[in-house]
């Protein structure tokens, strides 16, 4: 019933062909291909007759290399001799040898031409990257945590496992902190890994001060589009908030979930990221105090028309425990902030003390929208709304923020200057606020 179209079939005969090829029929070709038209009733009839031929497979499996493990290397693979031979697995292979960062050359070649019994014999050539260490050193500033420098180093191939050493060092005004990961990838190394990692850090504002020590275990599944991570964490925290002091020693397990669709994070059009991330202590295990943290965030992206879009952002969180005061405040809820209530300087909506110190809460909702306008390639104006709290009980009072910027759209990201206005009287005011990152 559909207006015959003769680009549309061509481009289909293409694909079926191309579909007969990667399922390993290397040969196959249309014995007849017609459009017969009857012009008296407007109508046309397709004959297609597809010889598929016989099926190819993969042959012999040879690799040059010295860089990694044969056994490391064997679980990039989709596929083993005498599976049908395809040219896209052999792509995917080449792509995810690529990102795996062990190597500056992969070159992959099946031998159509010269067929052993109909299997393809298959050639992989490594090559080592010059230099496995990589190191970064930066200043920067943040509305949130103030100025601060920044030295990295990475060391992508530890040893021919595949296992990697990562560290970072930042020294800034309100946020201090020394992490370490070492990771060993597992069962498939395309996405599953296993990190250890050791972390100490010192934060302070508005009458808070912690200083921290962790170490911990992850277990990470990762794919461009979905994150499960699930974690086993020693955390020791020093702190003061306000009048009072305390110290804190738990064992945390968790597990965190996160999965993002969209036509280009970066830079997007269409898209949504959602996560959510669960955690606990129990007194009887190691730990000071018995809680349950529940926390989900999400942010959407669209573009109504060619030169608008809109993004509309949320986060909720609940922590079950007896009081605030049992828990450190890095587990406790706080809103203000370039990524919370916008209009309030960082951390300072929430449950406060007889000092005026605010001490954060059980529970949490923030979200905000924001319509943005493109005005040239680069640059972006934008207005936003922002709302939300933290809170210790379900009495929902928010903290509500009004404002506009301007944006510069660079290839990884988008650099912003924003000024917003709080509409409510308390917290403390923030108006100008610069942020860098990428649109999910």
């Amino acid at each position: 019933g559909n207006v015959l179209d003769q680009r549309l079939y061509e481009s289909e005969k293409r694909r079926i062909i191309r579909e007969a090829i990667d399922q390993g029929h290397l040969d196959a070709s249309f014995r007849r291909h017609e459009i017969r038209v009857h012009r008296k009733d407007f109508t046309a009839d397709i004959i297609l007759d597809l010889e598929p031929g016989l099926r190819y497979y993969f042959g012999e499996i040879s690799v040059e290399q010295d860089i990694i493990t044969d056994d490391l290397l064997r679980r990039f693979f989709e596929f083993d001799s005498d599976d049908h031979f395809s040219a896209k697995r052999l792509q995917k292979l080449q792509r995810d040898l690529y990102r795996s960062d062990y190597f500056s050359s992969v070159i992959i070649k099946g031998d159509t031409a010269n067929p052993i019994d109909f299997h393809v014999p298959v050639e992989i050539e490594l090559e080592p990257l010059k230099a496995y260490n990589r190191y970064s050193f930066g200043l920067g500033y943040s509305t949130d945590t103030l100025a601060y420098a920044r030295v990295e180093w990475l060391n992508r191939l530890l040893n021919k496992k595949g296992h990697n050493l990562f560290s970072s060092i930042m020294f800034g005004e309100r946020e201090r902190y020394a992490v370490l990961n070492y990771r060993i990838p597992v069962v498939d190394p395309r996405y599953n890994s296993f990190v250890g990692s050791g972390k100490w850090s010192r934060e302070s504002w508005n009458g808070t001060d912690t200083e921290l020590f962790s170490i911990g275990t992850l277990f990470e599944y990762s794919t461009p589009e979905h994150y499960l991570g699930v974690s086993l964490e020693a955390l020791d925290e020093n702190y003061q908030v306000g009048d009072t002091s305390g110290e804190s020693q738990l064992l945390m397990p968790g597990i965190n979930v996160s999965w993002a669709i969209a036509d280009d994070v970066v830079t997007t059009k269409h898209g949504i990221r959602a996560s959510v991330e669960l955690t606990g202590a129990h007194d009887t295990i190691l730990s000071d105090a018995t809680f349950v943290k529940v926390r989900a965030e999400g942010k959407a992206i669209v573009t109504p028309l060619e030169e608008w879009r809109i993004i509309g952002r949320g986060s909720i969180g609940t922590t079950v425990v007896d009081s605030i005061d049992d828990i450190p405040p890095s587990i406790r809820f706080y809103a203000g902030g370039q990524k919370s209530v916008r209009g309030y300087q960082y951390k300072t909506l929430g449950p406060e003390d007889s000092s005026g110190t605010v001490i954060g809460g059980k529970f949490l909702l923030t979200g905000g929208v924001e319509c943005e306008r493109r005005l040239s390639e680069n640059w972006r104006a934008v207005i936003f709304y922002d709302a939300g709290n933290a809170m210790d009980d379900l009495s929902v009072d928010l903290a509500h923020g009004v404002g506009a910027g301007i944006g510069l759209s660079l290839p990884f990201g988008q650099v912003r200057l924003e000024g917003a206005y709080p509409l409510n009287d308390e917290g403390e005011a923030q108006y100008i606020y610069l942020s860098v990152g990428a649109d999910l």
